[in-house]
């Protein structure tokens, strides 16, 4: 399965700590660095072609959709997961 190098950016400025999960991660949450004192995180990594669902994990474990991507879906648990369609220049 090819992936594509996916740049992830949320600002949070009031956050400590963030982490991005979904299905690219397996579900396993992934920390996200801090850009200096701007309030942006950032994180590249590969992502698999397909359709993903992701979301944010910030302080005490709170979930957060993407503010940046349109498309979102009510997960399983009462919280919003962003959809994004990842496709690979071949």
């Amino acid at each position: 399965v090819f992936a594509e190098q996916h740049r992830f950016v949320v600002y949070l400025p009031e956050s400590t700590q963030a982490q991005i999960i979904g299905t690219f991660t397996g579900w396993k949450p992934v920390a996200l660095q801090p850009v200096g004192a701007s309030g942006y995180w950032t994180l590249t990594l590969p992502v698999p072609a397909g359709e993903h669902r992701y979301s944010y994990l910030v302080e005490n474990g709170r979930q957060i959709a993407d503010p940046t991507v349109f498309a979102k879906e009510q997960d399983d648990f009462g919280g919003e997961n962003s959809v994004i369609e990842v496709r690979v220049a071949i």
